[in-house]
């Protein structure tokens, strides 16, 4: 799934999450001046509606992502 860019404090808009366990990997990646950076990821219940990935940061080559589960 593709976001394009994004900037500092930017929000992406809303997309439903396509995972296949047997075809993907749950990882979220970025490429900044053509080095590229990545971070696997917690892939929420089947049962949670409503599950955000937040990137913090990236420092030291380690991308911080925060999830956030909830009802809305």
């Amino acid at each position: 799934m593709t976001f394009g860019d994004l900037k500092p404090k930017d929000t992406s808009g809303y997309k439903e999450l396509s995972y296949d366990p047997l075809r993907h990997d749950p990882l979220i990646y970025c490429i900044i001046e053509k080095t590229n950076y990545g971070r696997y990821l917690k892939i929420p219940e089947e049962s949670t509606k409503y599950y955000t990935y937040v990137v913090d940061s990236l420092n030291n080559g380690i991308i911080y992502v925060s999830s956030y589960a909830g009802d809305k």
